[in-house]
C-alpha cells in the first residue's frame, strides 16, 4: 500500500526525465536508473531557512534494481537539518517502477542569489565505491530587493533667517538586511548645511529603523510672505546581503513657516504684542510709584 502512495505521488508530479549517467558494469544485466527532480518547495529556496527537495526515480528498463540506495551530497550553502540522512535505500525497483526520494536542506542564512548545483548518486555497495551520478539545480532568491524608507523623525519650527536641527528616520521594510549604509544630506538652494554632510549608519536590519541628525541654515528670505515647504535631498548608499550596491535620494519635505503664520499659530510671539507689555509693565511701575510718593508726601504733611 504504501508503495502504490509513492508512486501515485510520484505520476502526479510533472517533469521531464533526466537520464542519470551509468556504465553496464554498475549492475548486472546493464540495469539503470533515470532520476529527475519533480520541484523544491519553497521555490526559490530563501537563505535561512529550509527547503524541501523532491526527485523521483524509475526503473525504465527490464529487469529488477536490487540492494542499491541513493546517496545525496549537499553542497554550500546546503546542508542537512538535524536528523536528516543522506541515503534512501531502494531495495527492489521492478522494471518500470518508481521511487519518490524526499529531502529537506538548510539553506546558509548568508547564501548569496543565484542558482546552485547539488549531487545525487546511486550506489550499488556499500562503500559506494560504483555509483552513478546525477546533478540537479536549486536557485537560492534572498526575498527581493531592500526597501527603504526616509523621512522626517523630528525638526525644529523653521522660519526665514533661522537656523535649527532635522532629525531623519531611516526604515528598512524589505524582507533584506542591509550593511554599510551611509546617509548624506546634499547642499539645497533654500539652506546651508552647518553639519557634516556624511553619517555613517552600518548594518539596518528587516523592520528596523535608525536616526541623522543634521543642522541647517534657512536662508534669508525663504518664506518671507507665505509658509512654504522645503525639499531636503537625503542620499542613502548601502548595500545588501549579496553585496549589491544601492544608492537613492529621498527628496524630504520640510515645512518653513512664514512669520505671520509663525504668529496664528502661536509657534512664535508677536514682538509688537510683546513691547507693549513691557510698556504696560513699566506704566504700571511708574504709577504705583507716583503713588506711593503721593501717600508718603500727604502723610507728612499731616503729621
Amino acid at each position: 500500500m504504501a508503495n502504490k502512495l509513492i508512486f501515485l505521488i510520484a505520476a502526479i508530479l510533472v517533469l521531464s526525465i533526466i537520464p542519470i549517467a551509468y556504465s553496464d558494469t554498475l549492475a548486472s544485466g546493464g540495469v539503470g536508473v533515470r532520476v529527475a527532480m519533480t520541484n523544491y518547495d519553497p521555490s526559490p529556496a530563501k537563505p535561512g531557512k529550509f527547503v524541501t527537495v523532491y526527485l523521483k526515480a524509475e526503473n525504465p528498463g527490464g529487469d529488477e534494481v536490487k540492494d542499491a540506495y541513493f546517496l545525496i551530497e549537499p553542497s554550500y550553502p546546503f546542508s542537512f537539518q538535524p536528523g536528516e540522512t543522506a541515503t534512501r535505500d531502494v531495495n527492489t525497483l521492478g522494471p518500470g517502477e518508481q521511487f519518490l526520494l524526499q529531502y529537506n536542506l538548510l539553506v546558509d542564512k548568508n547564501a548569496f542569489e543565484g542558482t546552485y548545483t547539488q549531487y545525487l548518486k546511486l550506489c550499488f555497495d556499500a562503500n559506494c565505491t560504483s555509483f552513478a551520478k546525477t546533478s540537479f539545480d536549486i536557485s537560492v532568491q534572498p526575498g527581493g530587493t531592500p526597501n527603504i524608507e526616509a523621512g522626517i523623525d523630528s525638526a525644529d519650527t523653521f522660519s526665514s533667517g533661522m537656523t535649527g536641527i532635522v532629525t531623519f528616520h531611516i526604515i528598512n521594510r524589505g524582507l533584506l538586511d542591509t550593511k554599510f549604509m551611509v546617509t548624506e544630506l546634499k547642499q539645497g538652494n533654500e539652506f546651508d548645511l552647518i553639519s557634516p554632510p556624511r553619517i555613517y549608519i552600518g548594518e539596518l536590519k528587516s523592520d528596523d529603523s535608525q536616526t541623522a541628525e543634521y543642522k541647517i541654515y534657512v536662508k534669508a528670505g525663504i518664506a518671507a510672505n507665505d509658509t512654504t515647504i522645503v525639499k531636503l535631498p537625503l542620499l542613502v548608499e548601502y548595500s545588501d546581503a549579496n553585496d549589491k550596491e544601492y544608492s537613492q535620494v529621498y527628496y524630504v519635505p520640510l515645512t518653513v513657516y512664514s512669520k505671520s503664520d509663525l504668529m496664528k499659530l502661536n509657534l512664535v510671539q508677536d514682538k509688537t504684542a510683546v513691547y507693549r507689555q513691557i510698556l504696560f509693565i513699566i506704566v504700571g511701575l511708574a504709577a504705583l510709584y507716583m503713588i506711593y510718593k503721593w501717600y508718603k508726601k500727604k502723610k507728612k504733611s499731616s503729621s
